[in-house]
């Protein structure tokens, strides 16, 4: 099923976990699109990190175009930007963990949204080729969060796990990433009031706090609870 470009549609899921991939097949369909994914990280890398949450894109520009997925990995990846099948795209699990997408964009405004991604990422090469720490950051969640920053068009709510996420050097104060909320951000210590976050305390790359909407306690190394509502797939006008 294609998406009219002229209709937003809004889906919401107040389900134990967030939506899988597979359940975007028939809503993409062969058009344009940008899934912003999470998978917790897996058992090989240090324990540290093993709580965590890691946030990647997969993005098609155009219709029967490829599917591309964009990550910071770790330390030696720099700015990975690869190419993948259908099957891959809406594959429910990598690294043996369950993935979850965090928001999505589809129909034809979602070609213009994917090439901005795209854009903004490899503007941030450089960075990642030789600045990047696994905590407290800058780090793959880093590099989500500033990529969704620069880009209109869609937004995503990190998963609070997603350490890094909230790293700024040497400070930023302004509005937040949801674009519902304030906040003032240092590398090691921060806070979030709004609409969206609630009340979030960042101490260390960790999230203390209480959301708003959904209504949800925050604590590192536990899922949202309860888990509620995290994403939405709009298909936008022109």
């Amino acid at each position: 099923m294609r998406l009219r470009s002229c209709w937003p549609l809004l889906i919401a899921t107040a389900a134990c976990a967030g939506p899988r991939p597979s359940e975007f097949r028939g809503l993409v369909d062969d058009g344009p699109a940008v899934l912003v994914k999470t998978v917790r990280i897996p058992d090989s890398e240090p324990w540290y990190t093993r709580f965590a949450d890691h946030t990647f894109f997969d993005v098609r520009t155009r219709g029967d175009g490829p599917w591309i997925r964009m990550e910071v990995l770790n330390r030696r990846s720099g700015v990975r930007v690869e190419p993948l099948d259908d099957d891959e795209a809406f594959a429910d699990d990598r690294w043996g963990r369950g993935v979850e997408v965090l928001a999505a964009r589809t129909g034809e405004a979602a070609g213009t949204t994917a090439r901005a991604l795209l854009r903004a990422g490899q503007r941030q090469q450089q960075r990642y080729a030789d600045g990047y720490r696994a905590w407290p950051g800058p780090n793959s969640n880093t590099f989500a969060e500033a990529v969704l920053r620069s880009v209109p068009g869609i937004e995503a709510r990190l998963d609070h796990n997603a350490v890094g996420k909230d790293w700024a050097w040497p400070l930023r104060v302004g509005v937040s990433g949801t674009n519902a909320g304030v906040e003032l951000e240092t590398p090691l210590l921060g806070v979030q009031l709004g609409a969206v976050e609630g009340v979030e305390v960042h101490l260390l790359g960790l999230t203390f706090g209480v959301g708003l909407l959904p209504p949800a306690l925050q604590i590192p190394f536990l899922p949202p609870l309860p888990l509620a509502t995290r994403w939405r797939v709009t298909s936008g006008g022109e």
